[in-house]
């Protein structure tokens, strides 16, 4: 049946407070301009076969004229309502049982939880879901850093010959070691400043947390101290080398 149920400001809002019940009404959906859809006649009649206290239907504290259509069933899965009880627990879920059996043997309720565990389930999923997900971030953090040390590692282990060279002319430890970490050191800040733009660029949308930029700071860091290692250990290598049998290698 095509009926409806009004809430009280619909009755004296539309209906000026006059009898609601038996009245009919079509329910339209007004345009963006606020004009009645040109297929307004078409609209089925509903009629009002009831009518129920405000609900706060537009807001928490708000009041406003509503109706409430008929709920499909066949439509959905399951329904999920929520009363408000007190006492113990079992005794709340035996009435709900039982009123609901009342008022049709064939409704069934398959479960009854407090409020404060609706969600259990599914923020337990998540948990499980971000702890995956942080163990694939470190490992690729692991793999990124380790492959910075790696490249930066070879790049400057193929410097023996210039490191030997630069010493046999005469040139102090300190200078060669900050001729070996400059060109290292531009590379990797050139990759930090594109980096964090993009970084901030993508959460712009969703907004800067703190979380977010410490993060990127540590990692930033991180980054830089695997550079300074990758170039210093093998500087350091180099530099105990003999001058003589440095200039001797390719």
């Amino acid at each position: 049946a095509r009926v409806i149920v009004v809430n009280q400001s619909f009755v004296e809002t539309v209906l000026g407070g006059r009898h609601a019940v038996g009245r009919r009404i079509r329910y339209l959906r007004a345009g963006n301009d606020g004009q009645r859809p040109p297929d307004a006649k078409l609209q089925p009649w509903l009629e009002i076969v009831g009518v129920v206290r405000d609900l706060g239907m537009t807001g928490p504290d708000r009041n406003g004229a509503g109706v409430y259509l008929p709920f499909n069933l066949r439509a959905v899965n399951s329904v999920m309502i929520a009363a408000r009880v007190s006492g113990d627990m079992t005794a709340a879920t035996n009435a709900l049982r039982a009123i609901a059996a009342n008022a049709d043997r064939s409704l069934a309720i398959s479960e009854v939880q407090p409020l404060d565990r609706v969600r259990a389930y599914e923020v337990k999923t998540m948990g499980y879901i971000a702890r995956i997900f942080s163990v694939v971030s470190i490992s690729a953090l692991i793999l990124a850093l380790s492959g910075i040390y790696a490249v930066m590692s070879f790049a400057v282990s193929r410097r023996t010959r210039e490191i030997g060279i630069r010493v046999a002319l005469g040139s102090s430890r300190p200078r060669v070691v900050f001729t070996i970490l400059r060109r290292p050191l531009i590379q990797t800040g050139m990759g930090v400043v594109v980096g964090a733009a993009l970084t901030f660029l993508l959460v712009n949308a969703f907004g800067l947390t703190t979380a977010l930029a410490f993060g990127t700071a540590g990692y930033i860091a991180a980054m830089i101290c695997v550079c300074l290692l990758a170039c210093i250990v093998p500087a350091r290598r180099a530099l105990k080398v003999d001058p003589i049998a440095a200039l001797r290698t390719d």
